[in-house]
């Protein structure tokens, strides 16, 4: 207390010095001009708590009051807004939409100040935050921010992180959790996690695997207790990647004993839309399999339909040939 006194008296002393040695009261017009500045930095704040100068103290003010649920990516050129478990890449101007949320706000944050002269000055203020060139500028200073600026490769970075629906599974533990902002993910499934959800089609295809020996089911599956958002703890399986090569494989047999030709271009639309569907981690015990081992297995389950399709493989010379009369003339 005694300094901040000892500051203002030495400040009244050092103006009434400049006053003294200044003519024709321009000393005057000098401590105008300071109630001036003074008052313009009181009617920037007149009950709203904020001090507005320029367009960068309205972009601080925007990341203030929304970095809990916005972030920027330059790469992306792309505002992503937090969707209570993920970040979701935004493309009908929410930014925007946030910054009338804050003039709104802060027009209902003014109306409510008693004084009349406090508040119609706080409304000057609130509305220039509704103004376009205003929006725009502070927008666009807000995109440079390092509290909600993150590069592309940030996201999704985490492969033991599986989004779903209505959070996040830690696949490394098998735990269901509600999904955080630090986990920056922003590839979702489209389902969500449900721990007493069955898999018939699944188990049927396992079930058959291990019914003819092809595979051992406890080198193949493993048991977790997950922990449910419900906070109930339930028992389940983990596949190797080696039962998912095993399962392809016995549908790929079916498809021959079906009669279905298939190119090579349908198989590898096929692989790749079954490992989409069972997208699991490889557990890092005797369940790993070789690059090998999948190759040999691949070749033998192969050699099974491989006859059969040869057989029903019709070239477009077989077909010219079956359109030809009889006896071979044209």
């Amino acid at each position: 207390m005694k300094k901040q006194t000892s500051a203002a008296n030495a400040a009244q002393s050092i103006s009434q010095n400049n006053n003294a040695q200044t003519p024709n009261g321009a000393g005057a017009k000098s401590q105008t001009a300071g109630a001036s500045k003074t008052s313009s930095n009181n009617s920037n704040t007149n009950g709203l708590g904020i001090q507005i100068a320029n367009d960068a103290d309205r972009a601080d003010l925007f990341v203030k009051h929304f970095q809990k649920i916005i972030r920027y990516v330059p790469d992306l050129q792309k505002w992503l807004i937090w969707n209570r478990h993920h970040w979701k890449i935004n493309k009908d101007g929410a930014a925007i939409r946030l910054a009338r949320v804050l003039e709104k706000t802060l027009r209902a944050k003014a109306r409510t100040i008693q004084d009349v002269k406090q508040r119609k000055k706080a409304l000057r203020i609130a509305e220039k935050f509704g103004a376009n060139g205003n929006i725009n500028a502070m927008i666009g200073l807000a995109k440079c921010d390092a509290r909600i600026v993150r590069e592309l490769a940030a996201f999704d970075a985490n492969n033991f992180l599986l989004g779903v629906q209505n959070g996040v599974v830690e696949l490394r533990t098998g735990k269901f959790r509600a999904g955080e902002r630090e986990d920056l993910i922003t590839k979702v499934a489209g389902t969500a996690f449900d721990a007493e959800a069955g898999c018939p089609v699944w188990e049927k295809f396992l079930s058959h695997i291990f019914s003819d020996n092809e595979l051992e089911e406890a080198s193949v599956v493993k048991q977790y207790l997950t922990t449910a958002a419900d906070g109930k703890g339930y028992q389940t399986k983990h596949y190797s990647l080696q039962a998912i090569i095993a399962a392809y494989l016995d549908m790929a047999e079916m498809q021959a004993m079906r009669k279905i030709p298939m190119t090579m271009e349908d198989w590898e639309k096929r692989l790749s839309g079954f490992l989409q569907l069972w997208d699991r981690e490889i557990l890092q015990d005797a369940s790993k399999v070789t690059a090998e081992l999948a190759k040999a297995h691949a070749e033998i389950e192969f050699e099974k339909f491989r006859i059969v399709q040869d057989r029903l493989f019709e070239s477009d010379f077989d077909r010219m040939l079956k359109q030809l009369p009889k006896g071979g003339q044209p």
